[in-house]
Order: structure tokens, then C-alpha cells, then sequence
């Protein structure tokens, strides 16, 4: 099972079943990450890595992009060149590939949002 830890609800005081803390008790899938979208609001993300794939999912291109694009780690980078991908920018994308030191992946972008999400959510 993949998982994200999240924060106990009544240990926040909190009643909000999509707010999401690392380093606490329960655990989310993909699937239950995914399904959060549906949400109004954004959850209170500690990870701007995941903050950034809320907004794909979601379908804010231009928000993940913005979140995505300062993050300056080898996982931004990755998230970064995914996201040009998306876009139809190969050339911007094989350079974010590059820097996140990975290559142009022979996925769906449906199966490399879940290898990403795969990747982040058990971590």
C-alpha cells in the first residue's frame, strides 16, 4: 500500500478529512490522494513536492508549474519535467529530466503522476 501519513483529527482539533501533516498516524493511498481534488479547498500541505501534484491532479497546470518551479531539489526537478511533458515541451522537459538526473520516461503521464506520487507518498 502506498501511503501518506497524516495527521489524526482529533489530535488537531481539526474535523477536515483532507488535512495532511508527515509524521503522524493514519495513511492515504494514491487512489485516497487522488480523490481529495474534489475538495474546495487545498489542504494544508507540509510537502510543496505534493502540494505541486495536488494542482495536477486537480487540473491547475499553471499553479503546479509555479509551485513546482521553486523547488530546487532533484524531486522539483523531476516533478518540474513532468509537468513540461504534460505541456507538450519535450525540450523543456528532457532539460528538467536532466537536472532531476533521470530520463524521458516511456510511460503514460497518468503512470509517471503515479510513480511520482508512489515515490513521494511513502516517504
Amino acid at each position: 500500500m502506498l501511503k501518506i501519513i497524516w495527521k489524526d483529527r482529533y489530535e488537531t482539533g481539526i474535523t477536515d478529512s483532507t488535512v495532511f501533516h508527515l509524521n503522524s498516524f493514519n495513511t492515504m493511498t494514491i487512489l485516497e490522494f487522488k480523490a481529495t481534488v474534489n475538495d474546495l479547498n487545498e489542504p494544508p500541505f507540509d510537502n510543496s513536492l505534493l502540494q505541486a501534484l495536488w494542482y495536477d491532479v486537480k487540473g491547475d497546470w499553471q499553479m503546479a508549474h509555479a509551485i513546482a518551479q521553486d523547488i530546487n531539489t532533484e524531486d522539483g526537478s523531476w516533478i518540474h519535467a513532468y509537468l513540461h511533458r504534460k505541456e507538450g515541451d519535450e525540450g523543456n522537459a528532457s532539460y528538467w529530466y536532466r537536472r532531476a538526473h533521470r530520463i524521458l520516461p516511456n510511460v503514460t503521464l497518468d503512470e509517471e503522476c503515479d510513480n511520482l506520487l508512489a515515490e513521494l507518498l511513502t516517504r
